[in-house]
């Protein structure tokens, strides 16, 4: 999970990454693995153990916390690990985590090697009105969690990174394919009850 990007070592990274090769895992099932780190020659070595595991469909490429990059920086760091992981790429822009937030310019640059497939925005939900018109290919939109779906549905998001998702999945589902079908109304409607079924996780009144 994104939180184990940086609070994990990279031995127990890397023995969570042989575990799950191990599992006997369904062929079927789309396993992202999140590949992230503030020690570059750690994810590199990441990185490469992932792109010879058979278990992991795609990379979440995540930005190092604290050390506040460049933009420059930040497509040196992330090309240098696509080029490793030789995986599908979902990029993770958690500015809130990390104190370095992606731009749109950023974000285009990177969206234009073909192994990157699709962007977990996690900061400003604007951005995606601009990175639509700007990437041609067929690019997916993940929004961060369940906080003001809808109103990210409409900003232009079209799909969903959500712990609630395993707690109330077809609830999620259901919302997610009645906005896609045109039915606001009825998105809206399973929007309030997700909230109100998850409302003990994220500790609401």
């Amino acid at each position: 999970s994104t939180g184990e990007q940086h609070s994990l070592a990279l031995d127990e990274k890397l023995q969570l990454l042989q575990a799950l090769e191990s599992a006997g895992l369904p062929d079927d099932l789309q396993l992202l693995f999140g590949v992230a780190g503030i020690r570059m020659k750690e994810v590199l070595s990441l990185a490469s153990a992932v792109s010879d595991a058979k278990s992991i469909t795609a990379i979440m490429l995540g930005f190092p916390p604290y050390l506040r990059l460049s933009q420059r920086e930040a497509l040196l760091y992330a090309r240098h690990i696509i080029a490793a992981a030789r995986k599908p790429v979902q990029l993770y822009n958690n500015p809130a985590r990390t104190g370095f937030d992606l731009s749109v310019e950023s974000t285009v640059s990177l969206a234009a090697d073909p192994l990157v497939i699709s962007l977990k925005e996690a900061g400003d939900s604007s951005k995606i009105r601009k990175l639509h018109p700007a990437i041609a290919k067929p690019f997916s939109y993940f929004m961060g969690g369940e906080a003001d779906m809808i109103a990210k549905l409409e900003a232009g998001f079209d799909a969903i990174s959500s712990i609630g998702g395993n707690l109330v999945p077809e609830a999620i589902r259901d919302m997610m394919s009645a906005w896609q079908a045109g039915d606001h109304q009825t998105a809206g409607k399973h929007n309030d009850d997700i909230m109100a079924a998850l409302a003990p996780l994220y500790g609401a009144d």
